[in-house]
């Protein structure tokens, strides 16, 4: 039988509808509705506002809805073992039996599932993962599930401690992964939805820690993912890394986490300049930025400084060094000028000096939490270098990478120069100078550009495979949908050519270069039927022979 929400109970026992809670709370009650039926987690926001509303012990609640109380966070990150055994203690309390079944999934907090139930059932996952390895409880889908394998029967424990991407501890230690992601990892504004508080809280381990969840960008993928995937393919502190389309900079940013050398490369001058940022914002002096958000005089003089064409131009000027503060510092305000810019176009809340101010202490806040964690784990960072140019035509050696990670544009259901386009004009790139070398938008619509974004993505495979050393691996992280790809054609959406899939066409394309096929990880996408409808992990791993074509 499935689990009787925690909140359903709480509402029982008070005796109150879901419309008279959503009253007292001041929570619309579309959104409780979801929560009571497992549709949506319980967000913290909501945990606390009903535990200070009722009058409920707010750590237990937390705990029976899937969130570690700070204390217990702090606890565990300074003596896991015995942290843990106070903590299932608690969980086991009468208390706790009484208002709600506690999840068996909560690594966190130190609950193991056992191997057989009340039935005498096996369970499947405890012959997946050896005892002692403490997997994230926000792994919910199968693929996830697939790269936490691979990882823990790729690493050693030591490695997974070290840069595991879907473990929280190893025999009772926290990994690096726990310690970055421990606590909330991005300060949402004033005002903020629960729905929002909820997403935060949800991807966690997953997408907003660090300086990843840095401006919000579509199309972008997890963190953790790569993450994973990189760990996959066997690339180690020493190696080196390559995104030949890096977007929005995310395995640039997670390979420099791990403590591996990257270099990325992007058409887009805007995504060079928020790449930097988010790797600056890695180890660059806090007390300046700091100093900038308490100084109010200073604050307004950097936003009208960022809101001249002089302030333009030295954001645009890779060679610009400003006076006072590093280029690390002035690059991780501009960030936050030109994030503050989509804000206040979308909000009569604020105007764009306010979303400005409020934008920039996020920012700070995630900064500052990721340097913490580093400090007390103290381990390597990689080194990145970023590049503006065409992956098609790549300035770099031969067999001179150990691994190529890459998500292409996905055809033709993203327009990423219509999406950048405030912020590359500020930067002085109108997207006309660009548009004839945007892979994915090139010639007109229909078959024309089908063929120009397939004859791309074989440029870019074949420079891939000159790059990579032999037998390693490029993985290509693609989505795919038949029926747009179908509408593109002009063929039938069931026809069996419509139905061969993106994916299946770009494995065909590496197979004839030289990189075959090893393994390939589907995921679902949720909520993007208008765009995707899947995404297609596709590890290619380069002939040992690198003379084969």
């Amino acid at each position: 039988m499935p689990q009787v929400s925690c909140l359903k109970q709480v509402r029982q026992k008070y005796n109150l509808s879901v419309r008279a809670l959503s009253k007292k709370l001041g929570i619309d009650s579309a959104y409780l509705s979801r929560v009571e039926c497992n549709k949506v987690p319980a967000s913290r926001a909501l945990i606390e506002e009903l535990a200070k509303s009722l009058k409920l012990d707010r750590q237990m609640l937390m705990a029976m809805n899937g969130h570690m109380p700070e204390e217990w966070q702090k606890a565990i990150t300074r003596s896991p073992e015995s942290a843990i055994r106070r903590v299932r203690s608690a969980l086991q309390s009468d208390g706790a039996r009484h208002h709600s079944v506690v999840a068996e999934s909560l690594p966190e907090y130190g609950q193991q599932s056992t191997k057989t139930n009340g039935n005498g059932l096996h369970d499947p996952l405890a012959d997946i993962f050896p005892p002692g390895y403490l997997v994230s409880p926000q792994i919910n889908e199968a693929y996830e599930l697939k790269l936490a394998a691979l990882e823990s029967a790729n690493l050693t424990p030591e490695e997974l401690l070290a840069r595991g991407g879907y473990f929280l501890a190893i025999n009772g230690q926290p990994t690096n992964h726990f310690r970055i992601c421990t606590g909330a990892s991005l300060k949402v504004g004033d005002g903020s939805s629960a729905r929002l508080q909820s997403f935060m809280q949800t991807h966690q381990f997953k997408g907003s820690y660090a300086t990843h969840g840095l401006f919000p960008y579509r199309g972008k993928f997890h963190p953790q993912m790569i993450k994973a995937i990189i760990n996959v393919i066997g690339i180690k502190p020493g190696d080196v890394v390559l995104d030949p389309m890096m977007g929005s900079g995310t395995t640039c940013v997670e390979a420099s986490i791990m403590g591996i050398d990257s270099v990325g490369v992007d058409v887009s001058p805007f995504c060079d300049f928020m790449t930097r940022a988010k790797l600056g914002g890695l180890t660059l002096a806090v007390e300046e930025v700091d100093a900038t958000l308490t100084d109010k005089r200073l604050l307004k003089r950097q936003f009208e400084f960022l809101s001249s064409d002089q302030g333009q131009r030295a954001v645009a000027d890779r060679s610009f060094a400003p006076q006072r503060i590093s280029r690390a510092s002035f690059d991780l305000i501009a960030l936050a000028y030109l994030d503050s810019q989509g804000y206040a176009r979308r909000s009569q809340r604020k105007n764009h000096e306010g979303f400005f101010n409020e934008v920039l202490e996020r920012y700070l806040f995630a900064v500052k939490k990721f340097q913490k964690a580093h400090k007390s784990g103290r381990w390597r960072l990689g080194t990145a270098r970023t590049i503006i140019g065409d992956g098609r035509h790549l300035e770099l050696k031969d067999a001179s990478i150990d691994g190529v990670v890459f998500s292409p544009p996905y055809s033709f259901a993203l327009d990423y120069l219509e999406n950048d386009a405030s912020q590359l004009d500020y930067l002085g790139f109108p997207r006309e100078s660009l548009s004839d070398r945007m892979v994915g938008l090139r010639g007109k619509k229909g078959e024309e550009r089908v063929e120009l974004y397939f004859q791309d993505m074989t440029a870019i495979l074949s420079e891939a495979h000159r790059v990579l050393k032999p037998a390693r691996y490029c993985v290509v992280v693609v989505g795919s949908n038949s029926n747009q790809l179908a509408a593109a054609l002009g063929l039938d959406p069931e026809s069996e050519e419509a139905r061969l899939g993106i994916e299946n066409r770009l494995t065909a394309i590496a197979a004839k270069i030289g990189m075959r096929l090893d393994l390939s990880i589907r995921r679902l996408i949720v909520g993007m039927a208008n765009s995707m409808r899947e995404e297609h992990i596709l590890f290619l791993r380069k002939s040992s022979d690198s003379d084969v074509h």
